[in-house]
């Protein structure tokens, strides 16, 4: 199963009732002992959705997609989430280096993270990567 969390419009995933609301939801798909066969996945602001059930180990595996570092979930206990970042090159947004760098020093602490940088592609590469036969198969195993 694949879950890929949307905000409202005028909201943010920094909304503890909104990030409460979400993941309860989330729990109902995938009760914590089926959250091995859970995969999430957010584009831009929807990556912060994903970053949070990665950081709690809600989910198997996490896509994320142009999205912001997470820098909480670098704090003890790290995540058992398998994590995929898709960050394009010249994204105006979220600056390639600072996801690059997050996902490097994530992975040299034991975090299990595979970091993807589209060359002369911006920010808004999800129509792009969704569409992508390996991404496809990534979400689905």
């Amino acid at each position: 199963m694949v879950a890929a969390p949307i905000c409202p419009i005028g909201r943010d995933w920094g909304e503890r009732a909104l990030v409460t609301a979400a993941f309860s939801s989330l729990a109902l798909l995938a009760p914590r002992q089926d959250a091995l066969s859970l995969t999430i996945s957010g584009f831009s602001m929807g990556a912060r959705g994903a970053w949070i059930a990665a950081g709690q180990s809600l989910v198997s595996r996490a896509l994320i997609v142009a999205g912001r570092t997470a820098p909480d979930l670098l704090s003890a206990p790290l995540p058992a989430t398998q994590i995929k970042v898709i960050h394009g090159a010249a994204d105006d947004h979220q600056p390639a280096s600072e996801m690059r760098d997050f996902c490097g020093h994530a992975s040299r602490i034991g975090v299990a993270i595979d970091y993807e940088e589209l060359p002369g592609k911006g920010h808004f590469i999800a129509d792009e990567t969704y569409s992508r036969a390996d991404v496809i198969d990534w979400l689905t195993v």
